[in-house]
Protein backbone atom coordinates (compact mmCIF):
# COMPACT_ATOMS: atom_id res chain seq x y z
CA UNK A 1 0.00 0.00 0.00
CA UNK A 2 1.38 3.65 -0.42
CA UNK A 3 0.99 5.74 2.28
CA UNK A 4 2.20 8.53 0.89
CA UNK A 5 -0.92 9.75 -0.99
CA UNK A 6 -0.47 13.58 -2.49
CA UNK A 7 -3.46 15.55 -0.94
CA UNK A 8 -4.75 18.72 -2.50
CA UNK A 9 -4.44 20.84 0.18
CA UNK A 10 -5.31 24.06 -2.14
CA UNK A 11 -8.11 25.64 -3.64
CA UNK A 12 -10.25 25.19 -0.58
CA UNK A 13 -10.24 21.69 -0.80
CA UNK A 14 -9.41 21.08 2.65
CA UNK A 15 -11.93 19.02 4.01
CA UNK A 16 -11.35 16.73 1.03
CA UNK A 17 -7.74 16.73 2.24
CA UNK A 18 -8.02 16.12 5.77
CA UNK A 19 -11.01 13.16 4.56
CA UNK A 20 -8.34 11.60 2.53
CA UNK A 21 -5.44 12.18 5.12
CA UNK A 22 -7.98 10.36 7.67
CA UNK A 23 -8.67 7.77 5.53
CA UNK A 24 -5.36 6.92 4.68
CA UNK A 25 -4.19 7.08 8.42
CA UNK A 26 -6.38 4.16 8.98
CA UNK A 27 -4.96 2.26 5.99
CA UNK A 28 -1.65 2.54 7.46
CA UNK A 29 -2.39 1.82 10.74
CA UNK A 30 -4.47 -1.28 10.15
CA UNK A 31 -1.49 -2.52 7.55
CA UNK A 32 1.11 -1.78 10.86
CA UNK A 33 -1.23 -4.28 13.06
CA UNK A 34 -1.03 -6.78 10.15
CA UNK A 35 3.00 -6.46 9.91
CA UNK A 36 3.30 -6.24 13.76
CA UNK A 37 3.20 -10.46 14.19
CA UNK A 38 5.82 -11.11 11.23
CA UNK A 39 8.79 -8.67 12.49
CA UNK A 40 10.78 -7.88 15.59
CA UNK A 41 12.83 -5.32 16.34
CA UNK A 42 16.62 -5.79 17.43
CA UNK A 43 19.53 -4.06 18.67
CA UNK A 44 22.68 -5.38 17.64
CA UNK A 45 25.66 -4.95 19.88
CA UNK A 46 29.10 -4.50 18.13
CA UNK A 47 31.82 -3.30 19.83
CA UNK A 48 32.94 0.19 19.10
CA UNK A 49 29.60 1.36 18.72
CA UNK A 50 28.30 3.51 21.47
CA UNK A 51 24.62 2.61 20.74
CA UNK A 52 23.23 -0.76 19.23
CA UNK A 53 22.55 -1.15 15.72
CA UNK A 54 18.85 -1.15 15.49
CA UNK A 55 17.17 -3.97 12.83
CA UNK A 56 13.64 -4.42 11.98
CA UNK A 57 13.81 -8.52 10.74
CA UNK A 58 10.76 -9.95 9.64
CA UNK A 59 9.98 -13.86 10.11
CA UNK A 60 10.85 -14.31 6.64
CA UNK A 61 14.27 -13.42 7.29
CA UNK A 62 14.62 -9.94 5.50
CA UNK A 63 16.49 -7.34 7.70
CA UNK A 64 16.27 -3.93 7.47
CA UNK A 65 18.76 -1.62 9.24
CA UNK A 66 16.82 1.07 10.49
CA UNK A 67 20.02 3.60 10.72
CA UNK A 68 23.67 3.44 10.20
CA UNK A 69 25.79 4.70 12.51
CA UNK A 70 27.68 8.09 11.77
CA UNK A 71 30.75 7.53 14.31
CA UNK A 72 32.25 5.01 15.68
CA UNK A 73 35.43 3.92 17.72
CA UNK A 74 38.76 1.73 16.23
CA UNK A 75 41.60 0.62 17.89
CA UNK A 76 45.38 0.15 17.42
CA UNK A 77 47.30 -2.28 18.71
CA UNK A 78 51.47 -2.18 17.66
CA UNK A 79 52.28 -5.52 16.60
CA UNK A 80 56.29 -5.46 15.29
CA UNK A 81 58.57 -2.35 16.39
CA UNK A 82 61.96 -1.56 15.18
CA UNK A 83 64.17 1.76 15.50
CA UNK A 84 67.74 2.63 16.06
CA UNK A 85 66.05 4.25 19.32
CA UNK A 86 65.06 1.09 20.55
CA UNK A 87 62.68 -2.30 20.12
CA UNK A 88 59.53 -1.63 22.11
CA UNK A 89 57.50 1.53 21.81
CA UNK A 90 57.41 2.93 25.54
CA UNK A 91 57.87 6.20 27.70
CA UNK A 92 62.04 5.87 27.14
CA UNK A 93 61.98 5.29 23.67
CA UNK A 94 59.34 8.17 23.17
CA UNK A 95 61.53 10.80 25.32
CA UNK A 96 64.49 9.82 22.89
CA UNK A 97 62.67 10.73 20.26
CA UNK A 98 61.26 14.17 21.70
CA UNK A 99 64.86 14.65 22.27
CA UNK A 100 65.93 14.28 18.76
CA UNK A 101 62.65 16.46 18.12
CA UNK A 102 63.71 19.46 20.19
CA UNK A 103 67.37 19.49 18.27
CA UNK A 104 65.42 19.17 15.33
CA UNK A 105 63.70 23.15 15.99
CA UNK A 106 66.77 24.53 17.60
CA UNK A 107 67.68 27.23 15.10
CA UNK A 108 71.13 26.66 16.19
CA UNK A 109 71.34 23.26 14.46
CA UNK A 110 72.68 23.49 10.70
CA UNK A 111 70.47 22.43 7.85
CA UNK A 112 72.29 18.93 6.84
CA UNK A 113 71.87 17.96 10.76
CA UNK A 114 68.58 18.34 10.29
CA UNK A 115 67.78 16.63 7.43
CA UNK A 116 69.78 14.00 9.10
CA UNK A 117 67.70 14.20 12.13
CA UNK A 118 64.32 13.88 10.20
CA UNK A 119 65.31 10.87 8.19
CA UNK A 120 66.33 9.07 11.53
CA UNK A 121 62.82 9.25 12.67
CA UNK A 122 60.90 9.15 9.60
CA UNK A 123 63.05 6.62 7.83
CA UNK A 124 65.15 4.49 9.93
CA UNK A 125 62.17 2.60 11.97
CA UNK A 126 59.32 0.29 11.21
CA UNK A 127 56.15 0.06 12.97
CA UNK A 128 53.69 -2.59 12.38
CA UNK A 129 50.01 -1.65 13.69
CA UNK A 130 46.97 -3.85 13.59
CA UNK A 131 43.40 -1.84 13.37
CA UNK A 132 40.54 -3.15 14.61
CA UNK A 133 36.98 -1.45 13.88
CA UNK A 134 33.54 -2.47 14.14
CA UNK A 135 32.67 -4.72 10.84
CA UNK A 136 28.88 -3.90 10.27
CA UNK A 137 30.52 -2.52 7.21
CA UNK A 138 31.28 -6.48 6.08
CA UNK A 139 27.76 -7.90 4.77
CA UNK A 140 28.41 -11.33 6.05
CA UNK A 141 29.93 -10.55 9.73
CA UNK A 142 26.84 -7.96 10.14
CA UNK A 143 24.34 -10.45 8.88
CA UNK A 144 25.43 -13.63 11.39
CA UNK A 145 25.00 -10.38 14.12
CA UNK A 146 21.78 -9.59 13.19
CA UNK A 147 20.57 -13.53 13.46
CA UNK A 148 21.78 -13.91 16.83
CA UNK A 149 20.12 -11.24 17.69
CA UNK A 150 16.49 -11.99 15.78
CA UNK A 151 16.98 -16.00 17.08
CA UNK A 152 17.19 -14.20 21.16
CA UNK A 153 14.34 -12.08 20.55
CA UNK A 154 12.43 -15.09 19.50
CA UNK A 155 12.42 -15.47 15.81
CA UNK A 156 13.20 -19.00 14.28
CA UNK A 157 15.36 -18.54 11.45
CA UNK A 158 18.46 -20.40 9.74
CA UNK A 159 19.64 -17.11 7.94
CA UNK A 160 19.35 -13.05 6.76
CA UNK A 161 19.51 -10.93 4.43
CA UNK A 162 19.95 -7.18 4.71
CA UNK A 163 18.06 -5.11 2.49
CA UNK A 164 19.90 -2.16 2.78
CA UNK A 165 23.02 -2.95 2.75
CA UNK A 166 25.69 -0.06 3.21
CA UNK A 167 27.91 -0.24 0.12
CA UNK A 168 31.20 2.00 1.18
CA UNK A 169 32.57 3.31 -2.73
CA UNK A 170 35.55 5.35 -0.66
CA UNK A 171 37.39 6.06 2.59
CA UNK A 172 39.55 8.97 3.42
CA UNK A 173 42.53 8.83 6.38
CA UNK A 174 42.33 12.04 8.51
CA UNK A 175 45.09 12.82 10.65
CA UNK A 176 44.62 15.31 13.20
CA UNK A 177 48.06 16.70 15.40
CA UNK A 178 47.75 18.91 18.27
CA UNK A 179 50.39 21.89 18.43
CA UNK A 180 52.37 19.81 21.38
CA UNK A 181 52.77 16.54 18.53
CA UNK A 182 56.70 15.73 17.74
CA UNK A 183 55.01 14.67 13.58
CA UNK A 184 53.91 18.78 13.79
CA UNK A 185 57.54 19.99 14.82
CA UNK A 186 58.78 17.68 11.95
CA UNK A 187 56.66 18.93 9.36
CA UNK A 188 55.92 16.75 5.45
CA UNK A 189 52.37 15.77 7.15
CA UNK A 190 51.50 15.02 3.68
CA UNK A 191 53.76 12.06 3.62
CA UNK A 192 52.43 10.85 7.24
CA UNK A 193 49.06 11.03 5.33
CA UNK A 194 50.37 8.86 2.62
CA UNK A 195 51.74 6.10 4.92
CA UNK A 196 48.81 6.45 6.72
CA UNK A 197 47.04 5.71 3.46
CA UNK A 198 48.76 2.49 2.60
CA UNK A 199 48.36 1.33 6.11
CA UNK A 200 44.78 0.77 5.61
CA UNK A 201 45.09 -1.00 2.18
CA UNK A 202 42.78 0.25 -0.07
CA UNK A 203 39.52 -0.42 1.84
CA UNK A 204 40.72 -3.66 3.77
CA UNK A 205 39.24 -2.37 7.02
CA UNK A 206 35.85 -2.10 5.70
CA UNK A 207 35.83 -5.87 7.01
CA UNK A 208 36.72 -4.79 10.19
CA UNK A 209 40.42 -5.59 11.11
CA UNK A 210 43.37 -4.72 9.21
CA UNK A 211 47.47 -4.41 9.42
CA UNK A 212 50.16 -2.67 8.00
CA UNK A 213 53.12 -0.81 8.48
CA UNK A 214 54.93 2.95 8.45
CA UNK A 215 58.27 3.51 9.36
CA UNK A 216 57.38 7.76 11.18
CA UNK A 217 58.64 6.74 15.06
CA UNK A 218 57.56 9.96 15.88
CA UNK A 219 53.61 9.40 15.15
CA UNK A 220 54.25 6.21 16.64
CA UNK A 221 55.11 8.53 19.74
CA UNK A 222 52.44 10.56 19.17
CA UNK A 223 49.66 8.07 18.82
CA UNK A 224 50.51 7.13 22.12
CA UNK A 225 50.55 10.19 24.00
CA UNK A 226 47.44 10.73 22.47
CA UNK A 227 48.74 14.13 20.66
CA UNK A 228 47.80 12.43 17.16
CA UNK A 229 44.72 11.28 16.14
CA UNK A 230 43.81 8.72 13.64
CA UNK A 231 40.28 8.96 11.96
CA UNK A 232 38.76 6.98 9.07
CA UNK A 233 36.07 8.46 7.31
CA UNK A 234 33.85 6.68 4.74
CA UNK A 235 31.90 7.61 2.25
CA UNK A 236 29.01 5.46 0.14
CA UNK A 237 25.41 4.64 0.16
CA UNK A 238 22.88 2.93 1.34
CA UNK A 239 20.41 0.77 -1.47
CA UNK A 240 18.06 -1.75 -1.88
CA UNK A 241 14.39 -1.96 -2.37
CA UNK A 242 13.60 -2.01 1.32
CA UNK A 243 15.59 1.17 2.31
CA UNK A 244 13.93 3.41 4.12
CA UNK A 245 14.80 7.21 5.85
CA UNK A 246 13.13 7.96 9.57
CA UNK A 247 11.38 11.65 8.79
CA UNK A 248 12.23 12.24 12.49
CA UNK A 249 14.58 11.56 14.97
CA UNK A 250 13.31 8.67 17.38
CA UNK A 251 13.91 11.35 20.30
CA UNK A 252 12.04 14.11 18.25
CA UNK A 253 9.42 11.67 17.61
CA UNK A 254 8.51 11.09 21.14
CA UNK A 255 8.37 14.31 21.42
CA UNK A 256 6.37 15.36 19.11
CA UNK A 257 3.78 12.92 20.07
CA UNK A 258 4.01 14.18 23.29
CA UNK A 259 3.19 17.35 22.76
CA UNK A 260 0.30 16.55 20.14
CA UNK A 261 -1.45 14.46 22.95
CA UNK A 262 -0.71 17.47 25.51
CA UNK A 263 -2.93 19.64 22.65
CA UNK A 264 -6.02 16.98 22.51
CA UNK A 265 -8.14 20.02 24.04
CA UNK A 266 -8.14 21.95 21.13
CA UNK A 267 -9.86 19.51 18.88
CA UNK A 268 -13.85 18.30 18.73
CA UNK A 269 -14.86 14.90 20.48
CA UNK A 270 -14.72 13.12 17.27
CA UNK A 271 -18.07 11.94 17.42
CA UNK A 272 -19.59 12.67 14.43
CA UNK A 273 -18.01 13.19 10.64
CA UNK A 274 -18.40 17.07 11.06
CA UNK A 275 -16.15 16.60 13.95
CA UNK A 276 -13.57 14.90 11.98
CA UNK A 277 -13.87 17.29 9.18
CA UNK A 278 -13.48 20.48 11.67
CA UNK A 279 -10.40 18.13 12.94
CA UNK A 280 -8.31 17.84 9.96
CA UNK A 281 -8.14 22.12 10.68
CA UNK A 282 -7.25 21.81 13.76
CA UNK A 283 -4.72 18.71 12.89
CA UNK A 284 -2.88 20.48 10.20
CA UNK A 285 -2.81 24.19 12.33
CA UNK A 286 -1.15 21.94 15.34
CA UNK A 287 0.92 19.62 13.31
CA UNK A 288 2.75 22.72 12.04
CA UNK A 289 2.94 24.24 14.91
CA UNK A 290 4.76 21.62 16.66
CA UNK A 291 6.72 20.64 14.01
CA UNK A 292 8.30 23.94 14.37
CA UNK A 293 8.47 23.57 18.37
CA UNK A 294 10.37 20.28 18.17
CA UNK A 295 12.49 22.14 15.40
CA UNK A 296 11.88 19.23 12.79
CA UNK A 297 14.51 19.60 9.68
CA UNK A 298 14.25 18.98 6.26
CA UNK A 299 10.80 18.17 5.90
CA UNK A 300 9.37 18.16 2.68
CA UNK A 301 5.68 19.00 1.73
CA UNK A 302 5.01 15.17 1.12
CA UNK A 303 7.34 14.72 4.91
CA UNK A 304 4.49 16.87 6.07
CA UNK A 305 1.72 15.12 4.68
CA UNK A 306 3.23 12.06 5.42
CA UNK A 307 3.11 12.89 9.26
CA UNK A 308 -0.80 13.91 8.78
CA UNK A 309 -1.35 10.66 7.91
CA UNK A 310 0.23 8.75 10.26
CA UNK A 311 -0.29 10.88 13.37
CA UNK A 312 -3.95 11.52 13.61
CA UNK A 313 -6.78 9.04 13.89
CA UNK A 314 -9.59 8.17 10.89
CA UNK A 315 -12.76 8.46 13.40
CA UNK A 316 -11.82 10.85 15.36
CA UNK A 317 -9.69 13.45 13.12
CA UNK A 318 -7.64 13.35 17.06
CA UNK A 319 -3.80 12.61 17.67
CA UNK A 320 -2.78 9.16 17.72
CA UNK A 321 -1.09 7.83 21.15
CA UNK A 322 1.77 5.91 19.37
CA UNK A 323 4.88 4.60 20.91
CA UNK A 324 7.55 1.77 20.57
CA UNK A 325 7.61 0.25 17.25
CA UNK A 326 4.30 1.56 16.12
CA UNK A 327 5.78 5.02 16.29
CA UNK A 328 8.68 4.47 15.03
CA UNK A 329 6.95 2.87 11.58
CA UNK A 330 4.80 5.46 11.49
CA UNK A 331 7.70 7.99 11.00
CA UNK A 332 9.92 6.03 8.50
CA UNK A 333 8.95 5.96 4.63
CA UNK A 334 10.57 3.69 1.69
CA UNK A 335 13.49 5.55 0.33
CA UNK A 336 13.43 6.22 -3.99
CA UNK A 337 16.67 4.52 -5.14
CA UNK A 338 19.74 4.62 -2.99
CA UNK A 339 20.82 7.09 -0.17
CA UNK A 340 24.27 8.43 0.47
CA UNK A 341 26.39 7.79 3.74
CA UNK A 342 29.06 9.31 5.16
CA UNK A 343 30.52 7.65 8.80
CA UNK A 344 33.77 8.43 10.58
CA UNK A 345 35.47 5.83 12.56
CA UNK A 346 37.83 7.59 15.85
CA UNK A 347 41.16 5.17 16.17
CA UNK A 348 42.95 5.20 19.79
CA UNK A 349 46.42 3.12 20.45
CA UNK A 350 45.47 0.85 23.08
CA UNK A 351 48.45 -1.21 22.86
CA UNK A 352 52.29 -0.15 22.37
CA UNK A 353 54.38 -3.05 23.81
CA UNK A 354 53.22 -1.31 27.45
CA UNK A 355 50.36 0.18 29.23
CA UNK A 356 50.76 3.86 27.77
Amino acid sequence: MNCLLPLPWKNGKLFLAGALGLLTTLACSLEARTDNSRFVRVNVKLPGLVEPLPVSVTSAGEATVIEYPKHWSGTLETVAFASPFGQKLDGALCEGVSSRVRMFVDPSIPAMMKDRIRESLRKDSSVTLHASSVSFLHTQVLQRAILDAAKAAGLTLNAVTVTNPLDASSYEVALSLTDRALSKALGEEEDLRAQLFALFGAGTLLTGETAGEFSAVDLACDLRSGEAKLSLRIKGSVGGGAAGRNLLTEVTARELVKRLDGRKGEFHPGDSVLDARRNAFVAGMVLGDELRTVKAQGLTTNDRIALFERLFSLSSGRPIALSGEALARAVRVPSVGVAPYSGTADFSLVSSGETP
